[in-house]
């Protein structure tokens, strides 16, 4: 189930959270810093994109490129088995 966003920060903004440009992903970047959906929004993708390959993660989500949250879950899965 993910979780409805209700106030995001990017839905009034122009920026494109598919750009993986360095400044226009450190702009989305900045933008997710003061959302009050962040935290909601980086769930959503965590779950939207869990075992997927790192090849199909794109976007800022949640603050997060594709590759962090690829990070992420590589770092949770190591720690889970411990």
């Amino acid at each position: 189930m993910f979780d409805i966003l209700t106030n995001p920060a990017c839905a009034e903004s122009a920026i494109d959270f598919h750009d993986g440009r360095p400044a226009v992903v450190a702009a989305a970047k900045a933008l997710c810093l003061g959302c009050p959906e962040a935290i909601a929004c980086l769930k959503n993708a965590i779950k939207a994109e869990m075992g997927e390959p790192k090849a199909y993660r794109f976007g800022v989500f949640g603050g997060t490129t594709g590759d962090e949250r690829f990070a992420l879950e590589e770092h949770a899965r190591q720690h889970a088995s411990r």
